[in-house]
């Protein structure tokens, strides 16, 4: 049977040419996709890296007013406490940031008849700034790092974030060890409430997305979620782990995956390391990515959690008008031509 001139136009000439055009169009598109992904990625990465170096930027000058305090009264050994008080309470009023000021001396290092001596500036939500002296106990015990861990290593420290007795609000102090002639003096610090670093960092379309910071210890410092702040990171995935431990043992081996993923990604986070990671293959449920990056000056990691499908929409609906065009193209080639 001998074909018409039109049916062999399309088969050997309009089909192949039409074949061809689809796998480059196909190769072209898939190409652009994985460009436009990598755009993406590194956009997100460098708003991590953004975030965590304005942090670091709003922490690093606090770190300094506590060591001119130490500088101060390192030099100066005629303050007495009232002129203390004073210089702290500048530095508290000067700077809203800042929750308290304080100093705590060696034993019997300022007064010779007192063991302890602390004085501390801070704000009170009821009753605004307040003074008062702090040293009712043995902080030189060993068992506060706002002492030891300065005095252990010799210099200025940031400490692992605490609750404040005062609005359990979670806080971290930078402490400084200041001495005389070869003797330790005392520590001078400065306490900040992190959630007011979070407020003061305004990257736009950063904070519509969830954020986390977690302690150089791996401890929740800033969460979405108020009940995990202060917990540590790998607790919040073991106990995530263990309730899995009622389902059924395919999904029991999905949350191993799942437990081990998670682990992987807060060990990169805190070796100070800038990168992502997809979890979209973790579990049917799960449709977001990490992308972090370290807090310097404390030794924290940032991180910030995106739904994959925020970030790569437009992408796809570009992918998809590319498929459908294309394909009305080629039905409309196919239709004048037969």
């Amino acid at each position: 049977m001998k074909l018409s001139v039109r049916r062999a136009i399309l088969i050997y000439t309009l089909i192949p040419i039409s074949l061809i055009f689809l796998i480059f169009a196909v190769e072209n598109i898939y190409q652009t996709h994985l460009d436009a992904r990598k755009r993406i990625e590194s956009h997100m990465r460098d708003l991590a890296y953004s975030y965590a170096n304005i942090f670091n930027g709003i922490l690093y000058p606090i770190s300094s007013i506590a060591k001119s305090t130490a500088n101060i009264l390192q030099i100066d050994d005629r303050l007495r406490e009232p002129e203390i008080y004073k210089l702290l309470r500048r530095h508290v009023e000067d700077n809203p940031i800042i929750y308290g000021a304080w100093v705590a001396y060696a034993p019997y290092q300022f007064d010779k008849n007192r063991q302890f001596v602390g004085p501390y500036i801070f704000r009170d939500p009821q009753r605004g700034i307040v003074e008062k002296d702090f040293a009712t106990y043995d902080y030189t015990s060993g068992e506060y790092d706002f002492w030891s861990k300065p005095v252990a290593e010799g210099k200025g420290v940031w400490t692992e974030p605490y609750f404040a007795k005062v609005g359990n609000i979670m806080m971290s102090s930078f402490a400084v060890p200041f001495y005389r002639d070869g003797q330790l003096l005392g520590v001078a610090g400065i306490d900040i409430p992190l959630h007011k670093v979070n407020e003061n960092i305004d990257i736009p379309g950063v904070k519509k997305h969830q954020l986390m910071v977690l302690s150089s210890r791996g401890n929740i410092v800033l969460f979405p979620q108020d009940k995990y702040i202060g917990n540590s990171i790998f607790k919040v995935i073991e106990n995530g782990y263990e309730l899995a431990m009622d389902r059924p043992i395919s999904e029991q081996e999905l949350s191993k995956d799942h437990k081990k993923v998670y682990y992987d990604l807060v060990e990169s986070m805190l070796s100070g390391e800038v990168g992502n990671a997809d979890l979209t293959q973790v579990s049917e449920q799960s449709d977001f990515w990490y992308f972090y990056a370290p807090i310097k000056t404390p030794g924290w990691s940032f991180a910030i959690r995106v739904n994959e499908s925020e970030i790569f929409s437009r992408l796809y609906n570009r992918l998809w008008y590319s498929l459908f065009f294309f394909s009305l193209l080629l039905i409309l080639i196919i239709h004048h031509k037969v």
